[in-house]
């Protein structure tokens, strides 16, 4: 019979993410959850190539409040409802692209095709 044992990755340090805005400058940081649960990050690569807006939509949301701690969540969803921010789709996939790497483990990013639909 063949075993294979697996070690999980353990969260070393906290990270952080820092939007600026071009137009004004100002930056704005956002703690990191310590890690997104293998599930959502599965949903993540399943839908990577889709040609759904809607389904790319969601899949990047579901990653993205994973990703963001719960602490910084509210005011995460603030910050990208307001237009002076300029958080658009392309730059919402990046985000969770580098959210998928940096939060996994995983040393290649994975990443969305552009948000053009």
């Amino acid at each position: 019979m063949a075993k294979k044992r697996f070690q999980t990755r353990t969260p070393t340090e906290i990270q952080t993410l820092e939007l600026e805005n071009e137009d004004t400058g100002a930056v704005t940081e956002f703690r990191m959850a310590p890690a997104i649960p293998g599930d959502l990050l599965l949903d993540f690569l399943a839908q990577a190539d889709t040609d759904s807006p809607k389904d790319m939509a969601k899949v990047v949301r579901d990653l993205l409040d994973a990703a963001i701690d719960p602490v910084d969540l509210e005011r995460w969803h603030e910050y990208i409802r307001e237009p002076a921010n300029n958080v658009d789709l392309n730059k919402l996939s990046e985000i969770a692209g580098w959210a998928s790497e940096v939060l996994s483990g995983n040393p290649q990013p994975v990443s969305l095709p552009s948000g053009s639909g």
